[in-house]
This record gives C-alpha cells, structure tokens and sequence, in this order.
C-alpha cells in the first residue's frame, strides 16, 4: 500500500496550486500573443527562399517542430515572457510528478489499473485512520460525560 499522511497530502496540494497557477500564465500569455500579434510578420527562409511570415503560422509551427526550430526562435526573441512562462510551467510540472512519484511511488505518465486500485485503497485507509481516531475520541468524550454525571449525582 501506499503511506498517504497529512503532510504529503498538503505538499500535493501546494504542488498543484502552483502548476495550474503557472499553466494558466503560461496559456494567459500565449494567447494574449497570438491576439495581439497573429498578423505581424517576420522573415523566415523557406526552401532556400527568405519570405514574410505572420506570426499566427510562426505559432503553428513552433507547435509542430518545436522551440528549437526557426519559428521557435523567432517567436523567443519576440515574446520572451511567453518562453519564460512556459519554463516555469515546464519546472512546476517535473516538480509535481517528482513528488508523487517519490512521495506515493505512482508513475502518473504510466499508471495501471492496479496503480488506480492501490491509490484508492490507500486513500480509504488514510481516511478509515481519522474516522476511527474521530470515534475513539467521541466515546471517550461520551464516557467522560457519563462519569462526570455519575460524579455530580452522589
């Protein structure tokens, strides 16, 4: 099974708050890129011909080949706050899949159904602990109650 405490639930969740924090920059940005920029044009070298190019196709491209491509570069030297962001986006991420992994021993790019069934159970026991601490606590309190009525009665 897998050991699910308190503390590395609240790490993941940090974890998490910051990913998506750093994702929604990072797609916040690119579109605000795209929008403002999509029809300014650049000179690429295509078949061994330099040409214009709207930034829009240059985005499409950069999607397809990659950063390291002519359209990667262009649109780095263009928008570095886009390429920052999606950095920090990138690092957030490896960050977060580092934890589980060591935290939880899941591979979350591989998981298997008995990956699923082991997360759950260890989910329901964690759980299963607080309630059963949550019991022994209400008897007590229940006992406490009675012994004290005891007490006050003779």
């Amino acid at each position: 099974m897998i050991k699910i405490t308190k503390s590395k639930l609240k790490k993941l969740a940090s974890l998490m708050v910051d990913q998506e924090e750093k994702g929604e920059l990072m797609s916040e940005l690119i579109k605000t890129a795209k929008d403002r920029y999509s029809l300014r044009k650049h000179e690429v070298e295509r078949d061994g011909k330099k040409i214009m190019a709207e930034e829009k196709h240059l985005w499409d491209e950069l999607y397809i080949l990659g950063e390291d491509s002519e359209a990667g570069k262009i649109l780095k030297k263009s928008h570095p706050e886009v390429f920052e962001a999606l950095k920090e986006n990138n690092e957030s991420s490896k960050k977060l899949q580092e934890f589980i992994s060591m935290g939880f021993a899941i591979d979350i790019k591989a998981m298997k159904f008995t990956d699923y069934v082991k997360l759950i159970g260890s989910l329901f026991e964690y759980k299963f602990r607080w309630y059963k601490i949550m019991i022994i606590c209400s008897f007590l309190h229940f006992v406490l109650l009675i012994l004290s009525f005891i007490i006050t009665t003779f």
